[in-house]
């Protein structure tokens, strides 16, 4: 397996964090697709209540976010450096469904309190971006999982390699 951007060969265990960045944009490209969806089908004029609508085009981002932070802290319980790969994967997850929802729930909503097209096309961009940011897996994310999973100093190089 090649990773493409760089032309270098993986290493063993890459594969998985690749699929991990892979999903990551995956997710948030799909919050922007569906962004731009609202654009064309949800009303351009502001009909339903203007506070409403630019507070949850503020507020998705900001749980997003919020979530984000509180999901890292829940992950899963490690005891071996071996267990590092499958308690980060769990946390990804788990973290995704978690950052990701608030703009789901601001499409709905765009629908049930007929916010603008603007609003939540907004609100859903900027939810992108928080997902992209809190989910992209990196090494230095990476090495604090490790730091906070295994702080009797533990062998992780093997998990750190792969990023």
């Amino acid at each position: 397996m090649v990773d493409y951007s760089t032309s270098r060969p993986l290493r063993p265990g890459q594969g998985q964090v690749a699929m991990l960045r892979i999903i990551t944009a995956t997710v948030a490209i799909a919050l922007v697709v569906i962004a731009g969806a609202s654009w064309f089908v949800l009303d351009r004029q502001f009909t339903g209540n203007p506070v409403l609508g630019w507070g949850a085009a503020i507020a998705a981002p900001v749980v997003s976010l919020a979530l984000s932070r509180v999901v890292g802290l829940i992950s899963p319980a490690v005891r071996t450096p071996a267990d590092l790969a499958t308690a980060y994967g769990a946390q990804f997850f788990m973290t995704m469904a978690a950052t990701e929802a608030p703009g789901i729930l601001l499409f709905a909503l765009g629908f049930i309190m007929e916010l603008s097209a603007a609003q939540v096309s907004l609100g859903m961009v900027l939810t992108a971006a928080v997902v992209w940011i809190s989910l992209r897996p990196t090494r230095r994310r990476a090495e604090e999982f490790v730091r906070r999973k295994l702080p009797d100093g533990s062998d992780a190089q093997a998990f750190l390699n792969q990023f």
